[in-house]
């Protein structure tokens, strides 16, 4: 499970999509990508430590992980092949 985010919250923001065990699993994945994008962000210019051992985690980081999460799953639960994608 994420720090930043949850498989629920994704979910809830998905709205209309079932969630079967395949697409949890693809939205936990697609949780942990975000996060390592963020923290690959800010590791630049903050100490982000504390944020992987203790549950204060700034709103702000959820919102991202949870909203870059949702769209690493519309992403790669999408229909289109690399020419839609590479437009997108």
């Amino acid at each position: 499970m994420g720090a930043y985010a949850t498989t629920t919250a994704v979910q809830t923001k998905l709205i209309g999509m079932n969630f079967d065990a395949v697409t949890t699993s693809l939205a936990a994945l697609c949780i942990a990508d975000a996060e390592r994008y963020i923290d690959g962000r800010l590791i630049r210019r903050y100490d982000i430590a504390a944020f992987h051992t203790t549950t204060s985690v700034p709103p702000l980081c959820t919102s991202m992980a949870e909203n870059l999460s949702v769209g690493f799953v519309l992403k790669h639960s999408s229909r289109g092949g690399k020419e839609a994608q590479a437009r997108a």
